[in-house]
């Protein structure tokens, strides 16, 4: 099959022209958004922060006044998350299909006051697409992609500082191997060879150790044979295992 051309990066000059297009006409409506946005996700995190109280002052310190208080603020967490989820709903998501139906009759009427040679070389399934599908990345500039990335990013940074404040060694921990993913792409290849292999280590290590001669066994040769045997099972399996890796 041939290999998909990757697509072009946006210049200065489209960005520029999208958000003085998109973006700044509905600046008033995208600041709202941000503001819910940055309350809806520090809400989110009420609910995770809340266990830290409960196991630490509720259940080892004994405070069982203090679980009607958590509760009550859980489920307060909740209604704003839920309100808010709701009002992004209505201003971002609606706005940004309004927005999209409209490019498309712009870029309907557009190809229609095109030339016929035009049809003629283009078909139409492609003419479909591009009036379908093109207008809808403005849904990541007004509706739910900014909704993910603003989200996502402030959702990241607060657990990120939450974290840290808890143990920042095991935050680092935690980290290292998602760099080293992040950074190399066949570290995770490389990882679960290494993984399979210790695994058949330890495999065959408890076969030889299962099979190790008993007193009660009526022969000691046979006892040794079945050792040699397994260990040569046990070289076998290590040794295909090393040529996959």
């Amino acid at each position: 099959m041939p290999s998909k051309k990757p697509r072009p990066r946006p210049s200065v000059a489209s960005l520029r022209r999208a958000f003085e297009d998109i973006v700044w006409p509905r600046r008033k409506l995208v600041l709202v958004g941000l503001l819910l946005i940055l309350v809806n996700r520090l809400s989110g995190l009420v609910l995770p922060a809340s266990t830290k109280y409960l196991v630490d002052d509720v259940i080892q310190e004994g405070q069982g006044e203090l679980l009607w208080t958590l509760l009550g603020a859980v489920a307060l967490a909740i209604g704003v998350q839920a309100a808010t989820s709701f009002a992004l709903t209505r201003l971002l998501s609606v706005e940004a299909q309004l927005l999209i139906a409209g490019l498309r009759s712009q870029v309907q009427y557009h190809v229609l006051r095109l030339p016929v040679r035009s049809f003629d070389d283009t078909r139409s399934g492609e003419l479909v697409s591009r009036v379908m599908d093109d207008v809808e990345g403005v849904r990541n500039l007004v509706g739910t992609g900014l909704v993910q990335l603003v989200g996502g990013t402030l959702t990241a940074v607060v657990a990120m500082v939450f974290l840290v404040n808890i143990d920042p060694v095991m935050t680092a921990l935690a980290l290292v191997p998602l760099g080293l993913f992040r950074t190399h792409p066949g570290f995770g290849q490389r990882l679960g060879a290494a993984i399979g292999f210790a695994w058949m280590v330890v495999i065959a290590v408890g076969i030889l150790r299962d099979r190790e001669p008993s007193p009660e066994t009526p022969g000691p040769s046979d006892g040794v044979r079945s050792l040699d045997g397994d260990a040569y099972d046990a070289r076998a399996v290590a040794g295909s295992v090393l040529r996959k890796t």
